[in-house]
Parts: structure tokens; C-alpha cells; sequence
């Protein structure tokens, strides 16, 4: 990414990105865009990842299960998903299924979250027929497992549960995904408001906005969550759904606080989503400069975070913009 400075003094703070694929957009005209700072917040935490990925790397053939538990580590997932790194992290999760002992009660419960994991990356790959067959198929043994927490267990049945509903298997996700939910007074209850996402999720998927709205006035407040991404998972739901529900400014404010948590944890797949809603939302109420900042936002991290279809959305929203402001839009 290029970065220039556009008068006064040149310290990081006042240097501004250069759109790093096409260089005609000019986010400078524009506030609240990606800063140097937060690019290199970006490395920083990055190379954090990548620590961890040169251990796994290391470990994978001389200590296979400490390279499983490392690759399994909530933490880690976290990183993968907010840098987009599923492919390489699939990688390893392959070579270690090679290298653990199936007759080893253990590794066969290594084995069986490894497969879930994989399942897990599957959803973000689009690749979701690969891994439903093994996950279900490791589902008993988690579920058995007495060696394990009721947390790993119940997320594993989450991510069954959201395999099947992207293959079309509505009845099947609906049961994994009730079997996921947490006590509400159980250690893991708030992992309880996790699991409220994921009932969003499905109900707004099957357009059943009643259920949608039932579970929504069920969390209550959102701002006392405390798991800032789960906080901005609900928020991101309630937003598409106004959205599609046609109340464009009350979805623009839940997409706002959703972008201030994206942009502070720099989970870039979740800055490139919520740029694009908030576009539409934007273009909804004919605010095209708030829309043409949304979209430069969403140019500038779409190389690692995007599916073809965001690519293709970048450029139609774009062309729409043109459409109904001129091209001057995107120009200084």
C-alpha cells in the first residue's frame, strides 16, 4: 500500500493510503478512513500469527499434538479469522490428521476437532460439501468425549449445524444449532449471547423476521456484551435485516458501531462486509459521498479478505455511485 502526505508535516499520523489496486481513489477526501497507523497495527498483530504459525510448522511431525492444540487455540482462531489466513491454517490442520495416532484415545479426539476446524474454514472458503461428511461423522466422538469442555462440544454441533444450512439442509441446522446452546447460568453462559448470533443468523436466512425479532429483544442491551466481536455479529444481523425490512438509517447505525469494532480489532473480512452494507445503506438515502468512502474503505482491504462475489459487489456498487453522482465522486 502506497502512502502519501498531503501538506503540513509528514508524520505518520498524517499520511493517507493510495487505493493499492487501481491508485484513483482518493480516501483523503473522505474522514474515517484506514490510517498508517492502523495498517501498522495491522502488521503488528500479524506477525503475532505468524509466530505461531512457524511453531505449528515446526511441530507438526516432532510434537503433532502440541501443533493441534496450538492450531486449535481460541486465540489462534481468532487470528486466522480476522487475517484471512484459512488456507495455510487448512494446511497444517491436513498434515496433522496424517500425523496423529487414530488408536490413541487422545489424538482421536484431536482428530475429530481437527476436522471440525477444517469444516470451519470450510464455510469461509465456500467449500462447505468438502467437510460435512467428516464433521458429522465426528460429532459422536466429541459428543462422548468426557475428556473434553461442554464449550468444544456444543461449538462443534454449531459448526455442523451451519454446514448443513449452507448445503440447504434447513431441519438439520435448526436441530445442531438448538443442541449448541449454552446454559444460561453454566460456566460458558456467555458464550449464550455467540449462540444468539447464530439463531440471527439462521432466522433471518429462512426470512422468519417474527423468530428474528423475538430472539433480538431477547439479548437485551448489546452494548453490555462483552466479546466485542460477538457484540458486532449481532449488531452486523440486526443491520441486514432493517435493511432488508427497509429502514435504511436505523440499519446505517447499527453498521457504524459494527465498522468502530471491526476497525479497532482490524479484522479485515469483517471491515470489507460491513463497508459494503453500510454502502447500500448509504445509497438507500441518497448519501453517495458516505457510500463512495464506504466502498474506498472496502477497496483497501478486499485483497485479503474477499470472496469473488465482494469483488464483483465493490464493482457494482461503484458503478451505481458513478451512475447517480458522476465520476467525480471517487476523484479528489
Amino acid at each position: 500500500m502506497r502512502f502519501v502526505c498531503l501538506g503540513g508535516t509528514d508524520e505518520d499520523s498524517n499520511l493517507v493510503p493510495l487505493c493499492p489496486t487501481c491508485h484513483r481513489l482518493f480516501p483523503h477526501k473522505f474522514s474515517n478512513i484506514i490510517t498508517y497507523n492502523a495498517v501498522q497495527h495491522l502488521a503488528e498483530k500479524k506477525a503475532e500469527l505468524y509466530q505461531i504459525d512457524a511453531e505449528i510448522a515446526q511441530s507438526i511431525v516432532a510434537a503433532p499434538r502440541h501443533a493441534a492444540y496450538l492450531l486449535l487455540n481460541r486465540k489462534t482462531m481468532r487470528l486466522i479469522l480476522n487475517y484471512g489466513m484459512y488456507r495455510r491454517f487448512c494446511e497444517f490442520a491436513r498434515a496433522l490428521l496424517t500425523n496423529l495416532n487414530p488408536k490413541n484415545v487422545t489424538d482421536r479426539i484431536l482428530l475429530a476437532r481437527l476436522k471440525v476446524f477444517l469444516g470451519e474454514m470450510a464455510l469461509y472458503l465456500d467449500d462447505e460439501s468438502s467437510s460435512y461428511s467428516a464433521v458429522g461423522n465426528s460429532l459422536p466422538i466429541l459428543q462422548e468425549s468426557r475428556q473434553l469442555p461442554e464449550i468444544v462440544r456444543r461449538h462443534s454441533n454449531a459448526i455442523f449445524g451451519r454446514l448443513a444450512g449452507r448445503l440447504g439442509y434447513a431441519i438439520v441446522e435448526q436441530r445442531h444449532l438448538e443442541k449448541s446452546m449454552p446454559s444460561e447460568n453454566g460456566p460458558d453462559s456467555g458464550d449464550l449471547y455467540d449462540w444468539f448470533f447464530r439463531m440471527l443468523a439462521f432466522y433471518k436466512k429462512q426470512s422468519d423476521f417474527d423468530n428474528f425479532m423475538r430472539i433480538s429483544n431477547e439479548i437485551g442491551d448489546i452494548s453490555l456484551i462483552e466479546d466485542d466481536i460477538v457484540q458486532s455479529n449481532i449488531l452486523s444481523e440486526i443491520g441486514r435485516v432493517r435493511l432488508l425490512l427497509g429502514e435504511p438509517v436505523a440499519a446505517q447505525n447499527a453498521f457504524q458501531t459494527v465498522m468502530d469494532i471491526s476497525m479497532r480489532e482490524f479484522h479485515q473480512r469483517g471491515i470489507l462486509v460491513t463497508a459494503l452494507f453500510a454502502a447500500k445503506c448509504a445509497m438507500a438515502i441518497k448519501h453517495y459521498e458516505d457510500a463512495a468512502r464506504q466502498i474506498i474503505i472496502a477497496d483497501q482491504v478486499k485483497a485479503g479478505a474477499s470472496r469473488k462475489k465482494e469483488y464483483e459487489e465493490i464493482e457494482s456498487i461503484k458503478f451505481k455511485l458513478e451512475q447517480c453522482a458522476g465520476r467525480d465522486i471517487f476523484v479528489v
